[in-house]
């Protein structure tokens, strides 16, 4: 299994007990990339679409943002969305991803 860490929080040299077997060539979520395609909350009225569409630069209503599987929750967080829920105020939500199906199986740990 993979990890995260925050880089900022070691300090000094690592010690290594052995060299690891899983090679960056076999972990295909860093190798694949996806698209996480956000949209304004269905809930919004037309004008207020128009202005999210415009304030995060969307064409054609969406925004789509290209990442590597591993990654996708980490575009999720920068854009400040959560998608085990949705926001009972759709003025609160704004933008939702559009392709939360297909991204799902990167998005639990």
């Amino acid at each position: 299994m993979y990890r995260d860490f925050v880089l900022s929080r070691l300090r000094g040299q690592p010690e290594y007990e052995h060299k690891t077997e899983n090679l960056i060539d076999a972990d295909e979520d860093w190798n694949t990339e996806v698209a996480v395609i956000i949209e304004p909350d269905s809930r919004l009225k037309p004008e207020q679409k128009a202005i999210i569409e415009a304030d995060f630069g969307m064409q054609n209503g969406v925004l789509e943002i290209p990442t590597r599987r591993a990654l996708v929750k980490y575009v999720l967080q920068r854009f400040q969305i959560d998608p085990k829920k949705l926001d009972p105020k759709a003025a609160a939500q704004q933008i939702v991803v559009k392709n939360r199906d297909e991204l799902k199986p990167w998005l639990y740990e």
